[in-house]
């Protein structure tokens, strides 16, 4: 039991670590939804590092570091790591 509950654990970390990093290129609105007229969950400073979760056309959506979820658009991003 112990060997699969750590074998759980390590795929779920793989997973995280897996994922996306970015920054923004400038200070940026997180959205609730991609586009331009949604509201904004909060503002991330310039260099604010992020997750890329999801992709949809010209958007992205990010976790910043303090578990905040919305949009950004993608041109306002800068990958860091694959």
């Amino acid at each position: 039991a112990g060997a699969l509950l750590f074998g759980g654990f390590a795929l779920g970390l793989e997973r995280w670590y897996a994922r996306p990093l970015a920054v923004t290129a400038v200070p940026e609105a997180l959205r609730v939804s991609p586009h331009e007229l949604a509201a904004p969950v909060g503002e991330l400073p310039r260099l604010a590092a992020v997750r890329v979760e999801e992709r949809r056309g010209p958007w992205r959506r990010v976790e910043d570091p303090v578990g905040r979820r919305g949009w950004l658009p993608a041109d306002e991003l800068v990958t860091v790591a694959p």
